[in-house]
């Protein structure tokens, strides 16, 4: 995947990612929402899709790439119930079904490819979507009761299509199509998610250096963690 045009590996645009994240955190934990911190952060998302999405494809270790996360996740909601006091369900845990989803579309590829009928893949993948409803619909009745998934549905299932698409220019278009439907459901200043799109552009498919692979794990508790507590100071 290397072109003399590309010059982003994987690190620096997760780097790009976190400090967008961060700014976007800081504007809703500190700022009362400040507009121009929450378009910073709309570069987050879309970065981090993709890099899940090459993370299910490059991991060695599927089962602990997955349960990372799930745990970070479920980590970061209690810090962040103390912050807000809301039920939101992290992006951490919207992308660990992201992965799964992923594993499933896998299983249901090799069984399909072995003449076998996969009914458990199947299965797996219907599930896993009504969980996602229940958790991120915009009818589930778990609204009424303030619990509501990051990023929601779209969410889950933008990683997995990034996944399935074979080439860089598709995974890009169907980005860009799923932000612009993101936006449409959301706040006006989601638009500027578009914006992910020319880094994304610049990725050169290489890793960068293994050091930093637990600064991001530990970085995203960690730093709401603190915003957090200067939030309750303040």
């Amino acid at each position: 995947m290397k072109h003399g045009t590309s010059v982003f590996n994987r690190n620096v645009l997760k780097l790009i990612a976190f400090a967008a994240m961060l700014a976007d955190h800081a504007a809703v934990l500190l700022f009362d929402g400040c507009i121009p911190l929450r378009i910073i952060g709309r570069l987050s998302f879309p970065i981090f899709a993709y890099m899940i999405a090459e993370g299910c494809r490059y991991t060695s270790n599927r089962l602990r790439y997955f349960l990372r996360l799930f745990v970070l996740g479920v980590l970061c909601n209690l810090i962040y119930f103390l912050a807000m006091k809301q039920l939101t369900l992290s992006i951490l845990i919207t992308f660990s079904l992201s992965i799964l989803l992923i594993y499933l579309i896998d299983a249901l590829r090799t069984q399909r490819e072995e003449k076998r009928v996969p009914v458990l893949p199947v299965l797996g993948i219907l599930a896993l979507l009504t969980v996602t409803y229940f958790l991120g619909g915009t009818t589930s009745p778990l609204r009424a009761y303030h619990v509501t998934l990051d990023y929601g549905i779209l969410g889950v299932l933008t990683p997995a299509l990034i996944y399935c698409l074979p080439e860089k220019w598709e995974k890009l278009v169907m980005l860009g199509a799923a932000m612009v439907a993101e936006t449409l459901c959301t706040e006006w200043y989601q638009i500027f998610s578009l914006l992910a799109l020319p880094l994304l552009l610049l990725y050169n498919g290489e890793p960068g250096s293994r050091r930093l692979k637990y600064f991001f794990y530990l970085g995203y508790p960690l730093h709401l963690l603190l915003l957090a507590a200067i939030s309750m100071l303040l």
